[in-house]
């Protein structure tokens, strides 16, 4: 956003009023004898994780699956990526589509946002605290995201295609201004895929799935989620097959 007002504010003070206050808020609470959270009222808990894991799912079926397939097809070729592209962005750019799932988005980030406030300060096992730090990160880069495409195709016209992702001309590696979108990406792919791996486990275990068993497939997914990530982001880098 401080690009699309056309501000000479730098990036770099914009990050560090923001990240110093709340590391130091962070520190602060971990120094500090607390007693864990109240446990949010069943009820109303229980209705809002539903919500949110339904639209989760309207949002996989809706545009997430076709996005990251999409996404995945640059492995083979470019021309591969932008062929499945156009085929899905009739889908989910469709005038009555897209509005939709970007308010599908924003639910997602308000009540994911609400449903991580009362674990901040419980205790946790690691499938937990990773589904929290997940949908941590999520809040953010959602966001984030959305803006960065908001600004590219509203304020500076930019076509959003697969040269905008990849930094070209030079690319991701090469470009100095993009090669900072490689971690950026690949966490998020991970983050996103995880996240819905630790959801479905905790869906598993309230249909009284074994513990040993539900774990085991949170193993698995979050193992087949780190390869997805790898494998796009080689993709996007310029691993070819199909070339």
């Amino acid at each position: 956003m401080i690009y699309a007002v056309k501000s000479s504010v730098s990036d770099l003070l914009v990050w560090v009023i923001i990240w110093v206050p709340v590391t130091a808020l962070a520190a602060w609470a971990a120094t500090t004898g607390s007693t864990p959270a109240p446990v949010p009222g069943a009820a109303a808990s229980g209705r809002l994780k539903y919500a949110h894991g339904t639209t989760a799912a309207l949002i996989v079926v809706a545009f997430l699956a076709m996005h990251l397939a999409n996404h995945s097809m640059a492995l083979w070729s470019e021309q591969a990526h932008r062929h499945v592209m156009d085929l899905f962005r009739v889908i989910y750019r469709a005038k009555l589509i897209e509005p939709l799932v970007i308010a599908l988005f924003l639910f997602q980030v308000a009540s994911g946002a609400a449903l991580l406030w009362p674990y901040v300060r419980r205790p946790t096992d690691i499938f937990r605290t990773l589904q929290i730090a997940t949908g941590a990160y999520l809040f953010f880069y959602v966001l984030g995201h959305l803006n960065s495409v908001f600004v590219a195709r509203v304020i500076t016209k930019t076509k959003t295609d697969f040269a905008w992702a990849t930094g070209a001309p030079l690319g991701l590696i090469h470009d100095p201004w993009s090669i900072r979108l490689l971690p950026h990406y690949l966490i998020a792919v991970f983050f996103v895929l995880a996240h819905l791996v630790l959801g479905a486990r905790v869906i598993a275990l309230a249909h009284d799935m074994p513990q040993a068993r539900a774990d085991r497939m949170a193993r698995i997914g979050i193992g087949m989620a780190a390869v997805v990530a790898v494998a796009i982001m080689a993709g996007l880098c310029g691993l070819r097959f199909g070339e």
